[in-house]
């Protein structure tokens, strides 16, 4: 996790990582932090979740090809506007 925070004197946004592990198994009271109005906590995505995305990627063309073609197929039957 990335706690992403302006800072007026630097004019800059400062990142601070965070380790959401080390607070709650160790107790860790350096990876406590009071959130201010307008900070920002980024969190990565999982190992799972950067599966999953890359799976869609892969499979985008396949699924662009399968609806195209369900359009064709609907096209002549009038099916494609929800006519009978």
């Amino acid at each position: 996790m990335t706690l992403l925070r302006f800072d007026r004197e630097q004019g800059k946004v400062v990142r601070q990582g965070l380790n959401p592990i080390k607070t709650v198994e160790n107790l860790d009271v350096t990876q406590y932090v009071t959130l201010q109005n307008e900070d920002v906590i980024v969190v990565s995505r999982t190992l799972l979740g950067k599966v999953l995305a890359a799976f869609r990627i892969i499979t985008q063309p396949i699924r662009d090809v399968l609806g195209f073609s369900n359009f064709i197929v609907d096209l002549p039957n009038n099916r494609l506007f929800g006519g009978n």
